[in-house]
């Protein structure tokens, strides 16, 4: 009797022994089963800010998930590009503009070339990866100007924004209200005004002229709502003063032209200069350089051609005015 006691309590020691030489040991093969692998418990943060641990036989960190579908560099419609996070935004479009009093007209845009961009509220890596007007903020894409706001007191703006008074017009008139606030990515400079080096040069029918020397009722090139060039009138002038501490865009294309000009400029396509990166497409040619520079002028200028869009040429490039 003592002796088969002495036999069960051997094989009870040796089966714990086992089952913590198995809990111990990473890779084991049991007498009673195939071989397993217990991994240490350690986690590995993700770039998109969730966690993964440690799997499989070799107890390697298992994937990150991608943060975004690899990037289609090209795109006609939204539908080409990877999921829904993207846009295609034209680089080249095509558009039929209506005359206001044409009712029969349907105005139309295609794309012709695109780029697909993160929409806001997607995960970034650089501002570059965003759509127009939008900034890779703490890898999210993000509109550095938000709703608009009461004043330096309102509360309501989200976190990382305060409330700041917006840009007025290029010319401030007695009648006028005073620029809105809005909420505005703390950090953020919206440079005001918007508007030309005075030096810039504007195609008119007598040649290139000086945008500060223009004068209402000067000839100016305009272009007409199907896009032939069309001789035209100044109508406004603007003269802008500017702190000592105003910035421009300097914008080299890969043609020789080339522009200074205030980042919230407009553009003929709805964006602004601010917004024109290198590589991008715009007017015929490509971006080569875009960069931020001091400007060492009092004021800047802008002018308003007759006609229906507001378009002219400065420096031999389509732009459009601020004014109206």
């Amino acid at each position: 009797m003592r002796q088969k006691l002495v036999l069960i309590i051997m094989g009870v020691i040796i089966v714990i022994s086992a089952d913590a030489f198995i809990l111990l040991k990473p890779s084991v093969t049991s007498f009673f089963g195939p071989a397993y692998t217990v991994c240490t418990q350690e986690a590995k943060q993700c770039p998109d800010g969730s966690y993964v641990n440690r799997t499989g036989k070799n107890c390697e960190f298992a994937k990150c998930p991608a943060i975004n579908p690899p990037l289609v560099a090209e795109c006609k419609k939204d539908s080409d590009c990877p999921s829904q996070q993207y846009i295609c935004q034209a680089i080249q479009g095509m558009a039929t503009i209506c005359q206001s009093n044409d009712k029969s007209c349907e105005p139309t845009y295609s794309i012709i070339k695109g780029e697909c961009k993160l929409k806001e509220g997607s995960q970034c890596v650089i501002n570059s990866d965003c759509a127009a007007g939008n900034l890779c903020y703490t890898n999210i894409c993000i509109r550095p100007i938000g709703k608009q706001c009461s004043g330096p007191s309102d509360a309501s703006c989200p976190a990382d924004f305060d409330c700041i008074q917006g840009c007025g017009p290029p010319v401030a008139r007695e009648d006028e209200l005073p620029p809105p606030y809005y909420c505005q990515l703390k950090g953020y400079v919206r440079q005001c005004p918007i508007c030309l080096d005075g030096n810039t040069l504007i195609d008119t029918p007598s040649g290139t002229v000086i945008v500060k020397d223009l004068q209402v009722g000067m000839p100016i090139w305009t272009i007409d709502t199907v896009g032939h060039r069309i001789l035209g009138t100044v109508v406004k002038t603007s003269k802008a003063p500017v702190s000592p501490k105003h910035q421009i865009v300097h914008i080299i294309f890969d043609d020789g032209r080339e522009l200074y000009v205030s980042p919230g400029h407009p553009t003929i396509d709805g964006r602004t200069f601010g917004d024109l990166i290198v590589n991008d497409l715009y007017n015929n040619a490509r971006v080569i350089a875009s960069e931020l520079v001091a400007y060492d002028g009092e004021a800047t200028y802008d002018v308003l051609p007759s006609g229906e869009t507001g378009f002219y040429w400065a420096n031999g490039i389509l732009i459009d005015s601020t004014l109206r």
